[in-house]
């Protein structure tokens, strides 16, 4: 497995890129923004907003292969207009949530082995009170449902996600 996100944390300013909207992490998008909106309110504390977002994102956007999902997502607007996405997909509009409340958030992706050839995993990474965390990668196959994965509000010792060499398209 291909993990790019080691290295120490040593309070490494926020880069820009991890707040900005993009064509895809399209955050003033006015679905996103009612969204969001919807999960303050549920929101006691800025923990519990973070843990609402990804459990809203879980538990609320199907992951398309799991499902036999034949529709595409990739922006996070469609991602969260059609309830279903790959795991990118799914980490685009956690991205745009918490960027939309203004928690830096970058992508991180890993290559996982299979039986037949390595898959492109997508995940979110938060720095949330001058900590970058991840939610826990879920055991076994990368197909696995997220179903039984929840937010664990903890440093880590992971760095803040790369800002891309050129090799990989998807990155930012």
């Amino acid at each position: 497995m291909i993990d790019r996100m080691s290295g120490p944390v040593d309070n490494r300013p926020v880069p820009a890129a991890d707040l900005a909207e993009t064509k895809i992490i399209d955050f003033s998008h006015p679905d996103i923004q009612a969204t969001l909106t919807q999960l303050q309110a549920e929101s006691a504390s800025s923990e519990d907003l973070v843990r609402n977002i990804f459990e809203h994102v879980r538990d609320e956007v199907r992951h398309s292969m799991d499902h036999g999902d034949e529709v595409v997502t990739f922006i996070a607007s469609d991602v969260l207009r059609e309830k279903t996405g790959l795991c990118y997909a799914k980490s685009h509009l956690a991205a745009a949530l918490y960027r939309a409340a203004g928690i830096p958030a970058g992508l991180a992706y890993q290559l996982l082995p299979t039986a037949t050839k390595p898959v492109l995993h997508g995940l979110v990474a938060i720095n949330h009170r001058g900590h970058w965390q991840r939610p826990p990668r879920p055991a076994g196959s990368p197909h696995r449902p997220l179903t039984d994965t929840r937010w664990v509000s903890q440093p880590t010792t992971a760095g803040p996600p790369p800002a891309g060499d050129g090799q990989n398209p998807l990155a930012r």
